[in-house]
């Protein structure tokens, strides 16, 4: 669910009928009200904030792109995918789905070759099955089809967690390298742990590592943005879990 992507248009409408109803306060009035309109702005679009708020999930995980320790089995979590329609032939993994399924394709032809969980349920309004179409990349990513496991039933990292539970647990397996976006390791390490399951990390798609000292960074942009909304799912999502006992 998108939470910062609607703020910004909602902050940008709330500036303009603030500064219609402040319309007869003085200028210092109203230019201070804009300035904290611009600045509120400004912060959830700055690169230097994304990066913060993205480091205070990632830490933990940085320097682990390869597993520090064995597994019986790689699980991949699903993020988005979008189901076929008139001017697509068929389903397709989103960016993010995308870069973790590349992740684990490398992780078994270069790291360990085990078992391979794809898990997700329906996604695009049921127009296409996650954990299928990820396993077609899987397999053009040159992993054997017969040694990649599909979990279909699940909508959450929960849910994902619970079938993965199910489906493995048939086959004695019970440590494994969870790959996912590194700002939602946290979140779905505890999922995985809550089910009994021994998690090694294998995380990808950091956005908090070293920070890039160009120019681009001072200047405010949907990057930013789009990550800083990742990182507030993510907060919200982990105190939620927690609370619920989830993680």
């Amino acid at each position: 669910m998108s939470y910062l992507l609607q703020v910004f248009p909602l902050t940008l409408l709330a500036g303009a009928v603030g500064l219609w109803i402040f319309r007869k306060r003085s200028t210092r009035f109203r230019i201070s009200f804009l300035g904290l309109i611009l600045a509120l702005l400004t912060l959830i679009c700055w690169p230097p904030v994304a990066w913060i708020g993205a480091r205070s999930l990632e830490a933990p995980f940085l320097g682990t792109v390869e597993p520090r320790e064995p597994a019986q089995a790689i699980v991949v979590l699903s993020g988005h995918v979008v189901g076929p329609s008139k001017l697509r032939p068929r389903a397709e993994l989103g960016r993010d789905t995308y870069r973790r399924v590349r992740h684990a394709s490398w992780l078994y032809l270069d790291w360990l070759a085990v078992p391979v969980v794809a898990t997700g349920g329906s996604a695009d309004q049921g127009r296409a099955i996650r954990a299928e179409v990820m396993r077609n990349r899987l397999i053009a990513e040159g992993v054997p089809a017969e040694q990649i496991l599909v979990e279909t039933r699940s909508s959450s990292t929960w849910e994902n967690a619970v079938y993965t539970r199910e489906l493995l647990q048939a086959e004695g397996i019970d440590r494994i390298a969870l790959v996912t976006d590194a700002v939602h390791m946290r979140r779905a390490v505890g999922a995985f742990e809550k089910q009994g399951f021994e998690v090694v990390p294998a995380p990808c798609c950091f956005r908090g590592g070293q920070f890039p000292w160009i120019m681009d960074t001072a200047v405010p942009g949907y990057r930013a943005l789009y990550t800083n909304e990742l990182v507030f799912h993510e907060w919200l999502g982990l105190i939620w879990y927690k609370l619920r006992g989830r993680a």
